[in-house]
């Protein structure tokens, strides 16, 4: 079927993909997380030159400690809660072209200090409350051409300046308790 789930490996860490459903060039790849072995840095950098697809969609792993940094160049979309409580996990790069954070994205990652991209596109979909509680959250972020801003975005971190020119709405709680704001 086009929806097999495929089994991709680095040596660290085994991972279920499958082709993300509805898309036409068969080359788009969506990881689900859930009781994947493996630790440390979680590296998609590699997964188009092995398999011919990217890895454009990512979910499930909430509650992992193992994580210490996600490298996803080509990740564009990243689902519901989908780093939640990953205590461990302490840098993320992802796509430039970031479409959709999901509600709680990486909420309650303690340990987060950087994310990139710190640009925001206008058109990117932002969920609620996507970095609350991520305490040692750092870094200047702006959003191109964004008009609203939702709840508690950035509750509880040490972000250092957000920039976002078009934005006339800002959801309740989106900067309370930024300690460096």
């Amino acid at each position: 079927s086009d929806l097999a789930t495929k089994t991709l490996s680095d040596g660290n860490w085994t991972l279920a993909a499958k082709p993300v459903e509805g898309d036409k060039t068969k080359k788009r790849l969506y990881v689900h997380g859930k009781n994947s072995p493996g630790a440390g840095v979680l590296d998609f950098r590699n997964v188009e030159a092995d398999t011919g697809m990217k890895v454009t969609a990512i979910d499930g792993f909430i509650k992992n400690t193992a994580i210490t940094d996600v490298v996803g160049p080509d990740i564009d979309s990243v689902c519901w809660e989908c780093f939640r409580y990953c205590s461990r996990l302490r840098s993320v790069k992802l796509s430039p072209d970031l479409a959709h954070l999901a509600l709680g994205a990486f909420s309650d990652a303690t340990n987060l200090v950087h994310f990139s991209p710190a640009v925001f596109k206008s058109d990117i979909r932002i969920g609620l409350g996507i970095f609350i509680r991520s305490s040692n959250l750092t870094g200047d972020f702006r959003y191109e051409g964004g008009k609203e801003l939702p709840e508690g975005l950035f509750w509880g971190t040490a972000i250092r300046s957000f920039t976002a020119p078009r934005c006339f709405s800002l959801g309740q709680s989106t900067f309370s308790c930024c300690s460096n704001l």
